[in-house]
C-alpha cells in the first residue's frame, strides 16, 4: 500500500464514455431531417492531494500501517516462543518427577522388604 500511495500522483484516474443516439429537425413539426450521432470520450485526472502534502501524509499513513503490521507479526512470534520456551521447562520439570518417582519406587521395593526383615528380627 505504501508504494501505491507513492505512485498515486504520477498516476492518472483514467475514464472513458461513450453514447450515441438520433436527431433531426426541421421547421415546424416535421421531423424529416434526422440523423444519427455518436460520441467517445477518454479522460485522464492527475490527483494532488493538498497541493501534494496530502500524497506526503497518505504515504507516511501507509509507511506506519506496515510498520504496525511488523511488529504485530513479531510479538506473535515472541509470543508463540515464549510458549514453546514454558512448555518444554514444564515437559522437563514432569520427566524429572517421574524419574524421582521411579527412584523412590525401586528404593522401596528394594530396600523396604530388607529393612523391615532386619528390624524385626532384631527385636
Amino acid at each position: 500500500r505504501q508504494r501505491q500511495e507513492r505512485l498515486r500522483p504520477w498516476l492518472p484516474n483514467v475514464q472513458a464514455g461513450a453514447s450515441g443516439g438520433m436527431f433531426g429537425g426541421s421547421p415546424g413539426s416535421d421531423l424529416r431531417n434526422d440523423g444519427s450521432r455518436s460520441d467517445v470520450d477518454l479522460l485522464a485526472v492527475w490527483e494532488l492531494r493538498n497541493a501534494g502534502l496530502g500524497n506526503v501524509a497518505l504515504q507516511r499513513q501507509a509507511g506506519q500501517l506496515r510498520q504496525q503490521a511488523m511488529l504485530a507479526m513479531q510479538l506473535a512470534h515472541d509470543q508463540i516462543a515464549a510458549e514453546v520456551v514454558a512448555a518444554y521447562a514444564e515437559m522437563q520439570s514432569y520427566r524429572q518427577q517421574v524419574a524421582i518417582a521411579r527412584l523412590r519406587r525401586y528404593i522401596h521395593h528394594t530396600f523396604y522388604p530388607w529393612v523391615t526383615s532386619y528390624l524385626f528380627t532384631r527385636v
